[in-house]
């Protein structure tokens, strides 16, 4: 049988929950999931933050440097991507870490290095990959993504940040 005859009859189904073990003999393992899930983070190195401020300036900012809304607006019709405006009101509000109606460095990277939130974006619960109405808060990794997908960012950083 070819695997052109197979492909049709299997449907993957995403994962919605990450699957924790527990039994005895997993949380033991040292390679787990368990032991990896409680594994403190570790910080960003130099050439990570690095990376990421070169994802940073990718975007439209305003006079003080920070990510607005007709910035995000104008980076997202930038990329092609078509969204509402209200769609991306409330990407921004999600991203404002701070709630001062912008996003700036510091929020940039507490939302794209928030676990939950990266799981959110890339296995989805819904069919659609960018369907931010029932997906709030994934508008900065599908724009990252967007960015090491076209190579817009140099190639050290693309491999800093993957």
């Amino acid at each position: 049988m070819a695997v052109s005859e197979i492909k049709p009859k299997l449907k993957l189904n995403p994962l919605t929950k990450v699957p924790i073990s527990h039994n005895k003999r997993d949380r033991d393992l040292p390679g787990s999931l368990q032991c990896q899930l409680q594994h403190k983070e570790k910080k960003l190195s130099a050439s990570q933050m690095a990376a990421f401020q070169d994802a940073y300036n990718f975007f439209y900012k305003d006079k003080t440097g920070c990510i607005d809304f007709h910035g995000l607006m104008c980076t997202v019709a930038k990329l092609g991507m078509n969204l509402t405006k209200h769609d991306v009101y409330n990407e921004l509000k999600c991203a404002d870490i701070d709630r001062d109606g912008k996003v700036n460095f510091s929020d940039f990277i507490k939302v794209l290095t928030d676990k939950n939130l990266f799981l959110k974006a890339v296995v989805p619960e819904k069919e659609t990959c960018l369907d931010l109405a029932g997906n709030p808060g994934i508008l900065l990794f599908e724009i990252l993504s967007r960015l090491l997908e076209t190579s817009a960012l140099p190639r050290k950083s693309i491999i800093e940040i993957v």
